[in-house]
């Protein structure tokens, strides 16, 4: 059996039927989740862990490195980003943790001959929990700092442990205060920590960023579709919403699609507005969608690089390539509710058509209305 025998009669889908039959719920749904081509399109090389599906040596590196850390460590390393310390800090912990710093006994892997003896105390071995905790150096620094911290009743077994340790210092090990010996160091780590503890507060100045928080109504005989989807288990909703300049629908329909790929059932819904605005003939027209990976590609005509979603915007730019008054724009999802609350409750509620504003769901009708009570503020394609 060949992948053609598992399509359906016009080669642009799958026979459901067949899949189910051959296939468990987990393949079925793999199968179902593969983007769709377009007729004459040749095979191809994919590599799934990047948006273009191009092979590059960065994303080979990230998952040959991403290979070797276990969940433990994982959320080791999303806590260390998350600590709200400055961000050379966050570094240098990480190289720590990581084995990265060139200190002498990791060096000596590339010259066998190299001395790796301590530099500052002349120890055997130059490691780099030596260098941050068991170093007469960084005792004096440890105990001399504010937590008074004797380093020789803990015991540390690798860097990991080392990190640990440097965020959040054990409290049972605080000693008496007792002034240190190195002043002159310690002045600097004091300047040091005060950098790193200002960065803990937030900035005085924050740039304020203005969002569209509200449906904003299209100018004069212009219509604006908005679109959203809903994902599912085994499949998604889409829904298509077409309002007037006076904010009145004029179409409301929601569908099901065969993907579980969020990404893709918000390209199947703006393709299907396309289509919709095609067959109703409409000139001018604003397509509106929360996804901000959607619109940005559209409106940047040589960016289609995202692989899961290219045919599907492909053939939306060639259907809007005949209309010169189209446009896409982006808007967050508050100001995306009504398409988004009709795909919700069509998914919810496994039902799929065209809807009347009078007869609609009780979410959809309350969006519509929220919308409606706004002042309008006109705009054009953008």
């Amino acid at each position: 059996m060949a992948v053609v025998d598992l399509m359906s009669q016009d080669k642009l889908g799958w026979d459901v039927g067949k899949l189910n039959v051959l296939f468990n719920e987990v393949i079925v749904q793999a199968i179902k989740n593969i983007p769709c081509w377009v007729v004459g399109q040749k095979d191809r090389w994919i590599w799934l862990k990047t948006n273009s599906g191009e092979l590059t040596v960065k994303s080979a590196c990230k998952e040959i490195s991403h290979q070797g850390i276990n969940a433990l460590s994982s959320n080791f390393f999303s806590k260390l980003w998350k600590l709200p310390i400055h961000e050379r800090l966050k570094m240098h912990l990480w190289c720590i943790t990581s084995k990265l710093l060139p200190t002498k006994a990791a060096l000596s892997r590339f010259d066998p001959n190299l001395n790796i003896s301590c530099s500052l105390c002349d120890w055997p071995m130059e490691s780099d929990c030596h260098l941050f905790w068991e170093c007469p150096l960084a005792r004096a620094l440890w105990f001399g700092s504010e937590w008074s911290i004797r380093t020789d009743a803990i015991q540390l077994s690798d860097s990991a442990k080392l990190i640990e340790i440097l965020i959040d210092p054990p409290v049972e090990k605080v000693h008496e205060n007792r002034v240190p010996e190195i002043d002159g160091v310690l002045r600097e780590v004091l300047i040091r920590s005060k950098e790193h503890e200002n960065s803990r507060s937030p900035s005085s100045f924050s740039p304020q960023v203005n969002v569209q928080a509200v449906w904003i109504h299209p100018i004069p005989e212009y219509i604006k579709f908005n679109t959203d989807a809903a994902v599912g288990l085994s499949s998604s909703s889409i829904a298509v919403v077409a309002r007037n300049w006076r904010g009145e629908v004029v179409l409301a329909l929601s569908k099901r699609v065969n993907t579980t790929i969020p990404l893709q059932a918000e390209a199947e819904a703006l393709l299907w507005a396309d289509h919709i605005a095609a067959e109703l003939g409409a000139e001018e027209v604003i397509f509106e969608s929360d996804s901000k990976v959607c619109i940005d590609e559209l409106n940047n005509v040589n960016v289609l690089n995202h692989w899961r979603i290219r045919n599907r915007l492909h053939t939306f730019l060639l259907i809007s390539n005949d209309h010169p008054l189209w446009s896409c724009s982006w808007a967050p999802r508050v100001a995306n509710g009504v398409a988004h609350f009709l795909a919700r409750w069509s998914l919810q509620n496994r039902f799929w058509g065209t809807f009347v504003f009078e007869l609609s769901p009780p979410s959809f009708s309350a969006a519509v209305l929220k919308d409606s009570i706004h002042v309008p503020i006109f705009v054009g394609p953008v």
